[in-house]
């Protein structure tokens, strides 16, 4: 499904490497088709998250079995994740780097800034929350009303002010060191419109997504916001233009920008993050190109696709619609070839449109 929409390379920011390196020797041989897939093996976390996509090192040696565990599956990334204190967030970027792998991490009380000084390499989600990088009075604004709910996602965002020092000083170290920012903004934006369930995924559009990831999705989409009143929702949806000027910012800091959906690959929601990204303010070939070149150069294809120049793989997606009179027109696909074999929408969409008959 990921092909039939276009995506012919993709960045799996996290999940089990043994079943990723499965994933890998199926395409590789033939067997599935799909694309092209770079790693990030099991999150580390602690519990209560827990099964073969999780894992919780807890003493040096721990994390360095854990670290070259990953790395011998043939994972390129590991990935830390929210709760992990400032400590364990740096053993786990030098148990990365020890083995080869780059580190990527979903923060929250940890601050992005720290992250960088810790020598992090790339960040994702447009969620750059923590209290610190927050002025003093909003920081104690911030922490006044802090509470066991997502509305943190919003509260944040209505306080933090990007000319600030603090906030000028990550974006200039977030370009300076060229760390790679995933945004997924269709994140906040599918939380800030949490009410507005149908409309964030057409009912005709489901039958793309399998049945048991839709069903996820549906339930993590009702406790993302749950306890929401009608002010929370209209107080997030007005804090969504900083989301989008963080976008702007990075962007024209010369910060790395990559994109992504925090799901399975392509869908209507890869197309939708790409318009979140017009959104914000960067024009229209400036996301064509993050979502093909630069993509491929920052999960480190770049010397194999990502361009259109001899010698390169044949991974060339033909749509419908002109992108450049609307980005979102990415999903509107007649034609992929990946690695050189054609394939139709429809062909790729077979399944899904039999099942969905059914």
């Amino acid at each position: 499904m990921a092909l039939a929409f276009g995506v012919t390379s993709v960045r799996n920011r996290g999940s089990d490497p043994e079943a990723n390196a499965r994933y890998d020797r199926r395409v590789a041989a033939g067997e599935w088709l799909g694309p092209d897939a770079v790693h990030a093996g099991a999150v580390i976390q602690p519990p209560p998250m827990g099964g073969h996509a999780f894992a919780y090192p807890k003493t040096d040696a721990e994390w360095d079995a854990e670290a070259k565990r990953q790395a011998d599956l043939g994972m390129r990334w590991l990935k830390l994740y929210v709760s992990l204190t400032e400590e364990e967030l740096a053993k786990g970027i030098a148990a990365a780097h020890r083995h080869g792998l780059r580190a990527i991490a979903h923060l929250n009380q940890v601050s992005w800034a720290r992250a960088v000084a810790l020598g992090i390499d790339d960040l994702t989600h447009a969620l750059p929350t923590s209290p610190d990088l927050l002025e003093p009075d909003a920081r104690a604004r911030y922490l006044a009303q802090s509470d066991a709910t997502s509305r943190f996602m919003y509260r944040w965002f209505e306080l933090v002010d990007w000319d600030a020092p603090g906030a000028s000083a990550l974006i200039r170290a977030l370009a300076e060191r060229r760390i790679g920012v995933d945004l997924t903004m269709v994140v906040n934006w599918g939380v800030y419109n949490g009410d507005l369930t149908d409309s964030l995924l057409p009912k005709d559009l489901e039958r793309y997504v399998h049945p048991a990831t839709l069903a996820a999705s549906m339930k993590f989409a009702a406790r993302a916001s749950a306890g929401w009143t009608p002010d929370d929702y209209q107080r997030a949806r007005a804090a969504l233009p900083k989301v989008f000027e963080l976008a702007r910012r990075l962007d024209q800091a010369g910060v790395p920008l990559m994109l992504g959906t925090d799901g399975h690959g392509g869908t209507p929601m890869y197309a939708k993050e790409l318009e979140l990204h017009a959104e914000a303010g960067l024009p229209p070939w400036e996301v064509l190109r993050i979502a093909t070149t630069l993509g491929a150069e920052r999960i480190g294809l770049g010397d194999r696709t990502g361009r259109l120049e001899p010698g390169y793989e044949a991974d060339v997606v033909f749509l419908r619609r002109n992108p450049l009179e609307g980005v979102g027109r990415v999903s509107e696909v007649e034609l992929v070839i990946n690695n050189g074999q054609a394939h139709r929408f429809e062909e790729l969409t077979a399944v899904a449109d039999s099942a969905a008959r059914r």
